[in-house]
């Protein structure tokens, strides 16, 4: 239906969900949608495997660079 995926998620009292997992990510990669490829620096993204009534949902999310959370806060120099 049209709820936020973060409503149903955490609502449901059956979920689960895994590790998360970070990762720098280049935009040049031609795996990914055409709008994200059109940036010059490294985007982060984030991972996990959510378990709802022991089914699994893999919930993959890139941040783009207008994104000021992490931007604002964070002054990581990983490998690209």
């Amino acid at each position: 239906d049209n709820r936020p995926l973060g409503a149903l998620l955490f609502k449901a009292p059956s979920m689960r969900r895994g590790p998360i997992e970070l990762a720098s990510i280049h935009p040049k990669n031609p795996l990914l949608p055409a709008a994200v490829r059109g940036f010059d620096d490294a985007l982060w993204g984030r991972r996990s495997v959510f378990w709802l009534s022991a089914k699994p949902l893999l919930v993959s999310e890139i941040f783009l660079p207008s994104f000021k959370p992490y931007n604002d806060h964070l002054n990581l120099n990983f490998p690209r």
